[in-house]
């Protein structure tokens, strides 16, 4: 009876560690899409004199992979908000309440 306890314990802070790996790695995909979407037009803004086809074509590039980025960032994002509302009902109830 003593190693059910244990092995909840386990459980609940794999979990633990798994939605803050979601959470990390969407915040990570924010950021790379919001620094690329800036270099994006830093890059395109500097390139343009030299002709506008081949700076236009970078910025579609940048931009496609901007949209990439949030794509993942929001293919994370609900499997985070999952994990903080269960572990906001799990702090509600005193352990072994189930």
């Amino acid at each position: 009876m003593d190693k059910e306890p244990r092995s909840n314990l386990w459980i609940a802070w794999m979990e633990t560690l798994d939605g803050l790996g979601y959470i990390t790695a969407g915040f990570s995909f924010l950021v790379l899409g919001m620094v690329v979407f800036a270099h994006a037009w830093f890059t395109f803004l500097t390139t343009w004199v030299a002709g506008v086809l081949p700076a236009a074509l970078t910025l579609i590039h940048d931009l496609l992979l901007v949209v990439i980025l949030l794509e993942l960032f929001r293919t994370i994002r609900p499997t985070s908000s999952r994990w903080s509302l269960s572990c906001t009902s799990a702090s509600l109830h005193p352990p072994g309440a189930f």
